[in-house]
């Protein structure tokens, strides 16, 4: 059986009351604050990291005491939080019980009001429920053909005790608001997260809607990356509505198909493998960067969603990288061990076509030369033609002349003699 140790730590948490908001930090690697995040990844042995968490009480439960559990994912390890709410006033503890504020000691004095004995009533317990008169009726309509109290209490020395029932409460000086008919869900009185005020939920902060079951928080949306559902989706209620076609995860950030996602995935790629680029040089590839790195010979084929991506580097490389989810959510880039790199120049081949090209541009050179020379020569030629075929030559006896021949007499040559 093989083993693998985990690299990364999550936090989980267990039975948190309603009443709790929680908000984390974490302080993963370089000792960098990270806000609103309850996991670090990329761990290896020896690192270490810790965690710090915010409760803030938004509400007064039943019980003031309540406890839940923290612990690491995957780990046997947890820890138990009690927590006590204080709901009560200071001034309760100040109470004093038969003042003489209250008509002569017959309630309580506590916080500036009067908790009346059992039997009296009024603002100072100054009445007597023995003392009622049917004449001080009037003064618990609203009207003269009205219900007294508004049908949800009776009056007793003509001030309106407003009934607690199981399915309705009356409230306010003449019973007239039901502070138990409000929007229910998933049977709960507002959801749990409000008080129901005169038949209106008014909602407890982080908590929206005529049930208040929305919540307002965005912590829970924030992905990895710090964006609210990865740049992909809306915040609504609490949880993330992907948007982005492909995207999904529960804050959008598993988009195989996305478009961007070579992008995206291309600067883990050159800040975690080659050591460079923006994320490396911001010192934010740990927290950024969740994904294993495997190299490999080349891509092969894993699963329909995995998606090959491809960019050139500043060496003007082509680098190869295949970006898959495996079914576990687990993010795997595998890498293609030697990039593509254009090959550099052969000498013998630059040195063959520098002398080919001088040897051609010379044998050029020596045609166009030749070839103007024959025409300029052509020219010459058939303007001399032109010119002896239009010249006329004078036929006078030229006096330098001198024959081949000369003819002498011989005067004393007398002829034959037979």
């Amino acid at each position: 059986m093989r083993f693998k140790i985990r690299s990364k730590v999550e936090l989980e948490l267990l039975g948190v009351p309603e009443e709790l908001s929680l908000s984390f930090n974490a302080t993963c690697l370089n000792g960098e604050v990270i806000p609103g995040f309850k996991s670090c990844s990329g761990l290896k042995i020896g690192d270490t990291v810790s965690f710090s968490v915010e409760a803030r009480a938004r509400g007064c439960p039943q019980e003031k005491r309540k406890t839940f559990t923290l612990k690491p994912v995957g780990f046997k390890d947890s820890l138990q939080i009690t927590v006590d709410f204080e709901c009560e006033c200071g001034c309760q503890a100040q109470a004093e019980p038969d003042s003489p504020e209250c008509n002569h000691g017959n309630g309580t004095y506590e916080c500036g009001i009067c908790l009346c004995h059992h039997g009296r009533l009024g603002p100072r317990c100054e009445c007597a429920e023995g003392d009622y008169s049917p004449t001080e009726q009037d003064n618990c309509s609203p009207a003269p053909d009205a219900a007294v109290c508004s049908g949800r209490g009776d009056c007793i020395c003509g001030q309106c005790i407003c009934h607690s029932k199981r399915l309705w409460q009356g409230v306010g000086k003449l019973c007239e608001c039901d502070d138990f008919n409000c929007l229910r869900y998933k049977g709960e009185l507002c959801s749990g997260h409000g008080a129901c005020s005169c038949g209106f939920c008014q909602c407890n902060s982080d908590w929206k809607g005529d049930n208040c079951n929305c919540s307002t928080r965005t912590d829970t949306c924030m992905s990895s990356l710090g964006l609210l559902c990865s740049g992909r989706g809306q915040c609504i209620c609490g949880s993330c509505e992907c948007t982005q076609p492909g995207a999904y995860g529960a804050t959008c950030d598993k988009c195989p198909t996305c478009p961007d996602a070579c992008t995206i995935k291309k600067e883990c790629v050159e800040c975690k493998h080659f050591k460079r680029g923006r994320l490396f040089e911001e010192d934010s590839c740990a927290r950024i960067c969740r994904d294993e790195i495997q190299l490999v010979e080349d891509l092969v084929f894993h699963d329909k969603n995995a998606v090959n991506c491809t960019y050139k580097d500043e060496n003007d490389c082509v680098e190869r990288f295949q970006y898959y989810e495996d079914a576990s959510g687990k993010s795997i880039l595998y890498v293609v061990k030697e990039p593509d790199c254009p090959k550099g120049p052969d000498i013998l081949v630059v040195l063959l076509s520098v002398a080919g090209a001088i040897l051609f541009l010379g044998l050029a050179g020596l045609l166009i030369w030749k070839l103007l020379v024959t025409i300029h020569d052509r020219r010459e030629f058939a303007k001399f033609e032109e010119e002896r075929s239009r010249a006329k030559w004078d036929t006078g006896h030229n006096p330098l002349y001198k024959g081949a021949t000369s003819t002498f007499t011989n005067v004393t040559y007398r002829g034959n003699k037979d």
